[in-house]
């Protein structure tokens, strides 16, 4: 199984709350179409930051970019679906817990 977009091998705890994988439960939340909007607003927000780009938020930029191409690959028909099931519906699988 591939590690999701969104994670780094051992380096995700900012993704982890409570126990739970906040990646995951936002694809059960969210549609192919909001999540790539979600995904624009941050490669925004950390490519124009006031104080300046550091190289953390540079690193971030990248993975909501890597993540925002996965899901540009998602057909037009499942634009409008969870985001969860349109990667069941395709047979992709991915790692949640790097």
């Amino acid at each position: 199984m591939k590690l999701h977009p969104l994670l780094t091998k051992d380096a995700n705890p900012q993704y982890v709350s409570n126990g739970k994988n906040q990646i995951f439960d936002l694809e059960k939340d969210l549609t192919v179409t909001q999540a790539i909007g979600f995904c624009k607003g941050n490669i925004f927000k950390y490519t124009n930051r006031e104080k300046g780009q550091s190289e953390a938020d540079v690193v971030k930029a990248n993975k909501y970019n890597d993540y925002l191409t996965e899901l540009e690959k998602i057909p037009k028909r499942l634009k409008d679906t969870i985001v969860r099931r349109a990667w069941k519906n395709l047979n992709i699988e991915w790692d949640y817990q790097a």
